[in-house]
């Protein structure tokens, strides 16, 4: 009896992991998120078939948690919170890594995550959780594995690209975003190979209706600057010093300032690099690796505005 009553105590303990899952939960707009799902079928003969509901659940739970298939798998059968998310009764079966990985390539060929991500925003957008005040523009490197192919003697890898930063060289991708000031929302998202330059998609990441732009002195240009201005648009590009021509006092002190608000634009990449678990890209390819971080950034907003999310309805 006694042993009955402490595992019955357990099971009711609220776990962080229990409390954020059943955040999310409330969150997340079930059908209007599922309606791109409708078309996921198994394909495998002889093999249980899991409906689009059950493997989604087991994908969000794979990404907000950093996990390999296999680990995904393991831990559905030992996190009881992990059940519960995914609506598994006790005797039922939990689909395996292979199932989760079929499913995962089926969203990157259909592109899903991208319309995950497009469609939260345009909900954030209609319940007014979107400011537009401004756009922060950033970039950050996620490197790719290091280890080489041994036969070939060449990179895993080979769409990835190599750049240097801070006297460092690094090998991977790069993840290009347009933060909404005020909100921390990823309203645009563009994955390149990490060479490219940031300002390559200093337009590209602006939503067009906002009122200032941030970013650092990596996307100064002058003509850049006054064609902001010229559109009415705030320019907090901070200034960049040249050899003929150093920042004066008042620059400098424009720089201190814009930079409190341009550190915002950061703040993204602390979740998707910690909190998910993705400081090295998890696969091999832009196109794999384009869909895993679309995935991230839809999962980003969904996280910093779940609270919000539930009470909105």
């Amino acid at each position: 009896m006694q042993h009955t009553l402490a595992a019955f105590h357990f099971k009711q303990k609220t776990t962080r992991t229990k409390k954020f899952l059943t955040e999310i939960e409330a969150a997340i707009p079930w059908a209007a998120f599922l309606k791109y799902l409708k078309q996921w079928k198994t394909l495998e003969t002889g093999r249980k078939g899991y409906a689009a509901e059950t493997m989604f659940r087991m994908w969000l739970l794979q990404n907000f948690y950093g996990l390999s298939d296999e680990q995904t798998e393991d831990e559905l059968y030992d996190k009881l919170s992990f059940q519960e998310f995914l609506k598994i009764d006790l005797g039922q079966s939990i689909p395996d890594a292979t199932t989760l990985c079929r499913f995962r390539e089926w969203l990157n060929e259909n592109k899903i995550q991208e319309k995950l991500f497009k469609k939260l925003n345009k909900l954030l957008e209609k319940k007014e959780l979107i400011l537009k005040k401004g756009t922060i523009e950033d970039a950050t490197i996620i490197e790719a594995p290091k280890n080489k192919s041994n036969s070939k003697k060449k990179w895993l890898d080979e769409d990835a690209s190599s750049t240097k930063k801070n006297n460092r060289w690094y090998r991977g991708y790069k993840l290009n975003t347009g933060v909404d000031a005020g909100s921390n929302i990823i309203r645009k998202a563009i994955i390149s190979t990490a060479k490219k330059s940031d300002s390559d998609y200093f337009d590209d990441l602006l939503s067009g209706d906002e009122g200032a732009v941030f970013t650092d002195k990596g996307y100064y240009s002058q003509e850049r600057k006054r064609r902001l201005r010229k559109q009415g648009i705030f320019c907090g590009i901070l200034d960049k010093a040249s050899a003929k021509h150093k920042l004066s006092s008042s620059q400098q002190k424009r720089n201190r300032k814009l930079s409190s608000v341009r550190a915002f634009g950061e703040h993204q990449f602390n979740i998707i690099k910690n909190r998910f678990h993705c400081k090295k890209v998890r696969y091999v390819g832009l196109i794999k690796n384009t869909a895993h971080l679309l995935g991230l950034c839809f999962l980003h907003n969904l996280t910093i505005k779940r609270k919000q999310l539930a009470l909105a309805g």
